[in-house]
């Protein structure tokens, strides 16, 4: 029953007592002040009836609405599990568990929610460094070495190893390096040299057969370009050489050049270094044998000499060049040599010169 059907009653009740006392008071004729008073007091209850069941009414809105939530997140007032005040939000003003309740966007007729995600904010700043951690456990042993040197000794002042140990190093001499074998290699390098003595030349010939082998007059042909095709035609690779072995057999045979010939990987021994002549007299572009050049030659202080002849075409015409040539074999000391001594690992320079004696050309 609620409370104001109750005052209901209460006030009905009261009336009718009065109306019923009121009666008996009329009948014995006699009014009593008790009367009066019960009867004005319950006209007043009636009056205010209507107010109370609109407050009524009005509480039970509240307590309805209240309800609705029934255990709800927040509360106009603070309780033991809703003791946090919500400043900004939608439910500014209100007491929530948690302060996440106060960002909650499900009212969004509120200003200051427009339930729109707003830009990331700049990475913090990196945090300090944790603490180190305990020390991990001792692991499995590791797999056994190779066994040590056995029988190591110190290694004795004034050695390679001076005061560090090596396998018996005083008896098997460990404590010095070892030098490194000498080269084995053996070879022999022969160059070709083509002078020209410094001369005026006549209409087709000239002469130096006044010049011995040390003259300074004569002149390396690169170093001319006046000898009117003499050393221009006269090329180092127009003479040819061999070297032989001590059993006079030819081990190499090869065209003369200014870079030089190498032989390489020789045995020790001596070795015997050859301009080569052909025995014709009507071999060209090749050196020949002469006996009239060869011991003029002789005589001047060469090795050797011979005749070459140089031919060729340009056009129709056909130039000749008649040479004696002198030859000798000089190594880096100016010393002969046209025969050669190689030891173990042992590198020899030769150079053969050829001198341009006399001469003539002719065109045809």
């Amino acid at each position: 029953m609620s409370f104001s059907n109750l005052l209901y009653i209460i006030s009905y009740s009261t009336i009718f007592r009065s109306l019923n006392i009121d009666f008996h008071s009329n009948k014995y004729m006699h009014k009593s002040a008790l009367t009066f008073g019960l009867l004005a007091s319950s006209l007043v209850m009636l009056a205010i009836m209507p107010l109370l069941n609109q407050n009524n009414s009005f509480s039970n809105v509240l307590a309805q609405e209240y309800d609705k939530y029934g255990d709800s997140y927040y509360s106009t007032y603070q309780t033991d599990d809703k003791k946090y005040e919500c400043r900004t939000g939608p439910l500014e003003g209100f007491f929530v568990s948690s302060v996440e309740f106060c960002k909650n966007v499900k009212f969004d007729d509120r200003k200051d929610n427009n339930n729109q995600t707003g830009a990331q904010g700049p990475v913090g700043p990196q945090g300090p460094p944790g603490l180190t951690g305990a020390t991990g456990g001792i692991g499995p042993p590791g797999p056994r070495g190779p066994p040590g040197i056995v029988n190591a000794e110190l290694c004795p002042p004034d050695t390679a190893f001076e005061n560090f140990y090596v396998a018996n190093g005083t008896t098997a001499k460990s404590c010095d390096i070892v030098p490194p074998e000498p080269s084995q290699n053996r070879s022999l390098t022969v160059n070709k040299q083509v002078y020209w003595c410094d001369v005026d030349l006549g209409d087709s010939s000239f002469d130096c057969r006044a010049l011995s082998n040390d003259n300074p007059s004569w002149i390396l042909c690169n170093d001319r370009e006046d000898t009117y095709g003499f050393c221009e035609n006269l090329t180092e690779d127009l003479f040819n050489m061999e070297v032989l072995n001590d059993q006079n057999q030819q081990i190499a045979n090869f065209r003369g050049s200014v870079e030089g010939t190498t032989i390489d990987n020789l045995e020790p021994g001596t070795y015997t270094l050859n301009e080569i002549k052909v025995p014709s007299q009507t071999e060209v572009n090749q050196l020949r044998e002469n006996t009239s050049t060869q011991a003029a030659c002789v005589d001047r202080g060469f090795t050797d000499g011979g005749v070459l002849v140089v031919q060729f075409m340009v056009g129709s015409v056909t130039h000749t060049y008649g040479t004696n040539i002198c030859f000798e074999y000089e190594d880096e000391q100016g010393l002969d040599c046209s025969t050669i001594t190689l030891a173990a690992g042992e590198e020899k320079t030769c150079t053969v010169k050829n001198y341009m004696l006399s001469g003539t050309r002719s065109l045809e």
